[in-house]
């Protein structure tokens, strides 16, 4: 029986990658500095970043370096917490449906994400949408590996089968399957609703 439904942030629930190529050319335009610095990929300490390893102030001199410009770590975090608030949306109809699910399931979030969007989405009061919020620069792993799947069912003290697992990235939804998570590759919200309903979920 289904106890709890796990959504992705990213790409589900708030911005698509269209957002983070719109984040990076605001802040290029801004600050000189690249996100994807690197033949259009992210630095090589981005992994290190997400899954907490190093600081936002570390990983983001590390951009300041790579990009060879004139600026300080604090004025680029501030520029960068700027952009991201004001160009990564949430999408209407996703917060509809998660409050509305919320009022027969526990709802979770689990995202890769790096700590200065964690903080950001902290501060917007994102995460009280959920009854548990786990993060892969809390967890130390990201959803690239089954472990961080293995963490967060822990956690919640459930067993696999008590779970709907919702994200944009079919590894991710595989690798939860994997486990015996009933997991859902989100295309859309008509999609997902549809699969909800197929589910008896609403």
């Amino acid at each position: 029986m289904v106890k709890i439904i796990i959504f992705d942030m990213g790409g589900v629930i708030s911005g698509t990658d269209s957002a983070i190529r719109a984040i990076e050319d605001e802040l290029l335009e801004k600050t000189g500095v690249r996100l994807f610095p690197i033949k259009d990929q992210p630095s090589p300490r981005y992994r290190e970043f997400q899954t907490g390893k190093i600081s936002s102030e570390e990983y983001f001199q590390n951009l300041i370096n790579l990009s060879k410009a004139k600026i300080s770590v604090k004025e680029l975090i501030n520029v960068y917490k700027q952009i991201y608030s004001n160009v990564n949306k949430f999408d209407s109809k996703m917060i509809k449906l998660v409050k509305d699910l919320r009022k027969k399931y526990a709802i979770a979030c689990f995202s890769d994400t790096t700590e200065v969007h964690r903080q950001i989405n902290e501060e917007n009061g994102f995460f009280k949408l959920f009854d548990f919020s786990f993060v892969s620069c809390g967890l130390g792993v990201t959803k690239n590996e089954v472990r961080a799947f293995e963490i967060v069912i822990e956690k919640l003290k459930v067993k696999p089968e008590d779970c709907i697992f919702i994200d944009d990235r079919e590894g991710h939804v595989e690798r939860a399957k994997s486990i015996g998570i009933d997991a859902i590759h989100f295309q859309s919200y008509e999609q997902l609703v549809s699969e909800l309903k197929t589910r008896k979920i609403i």
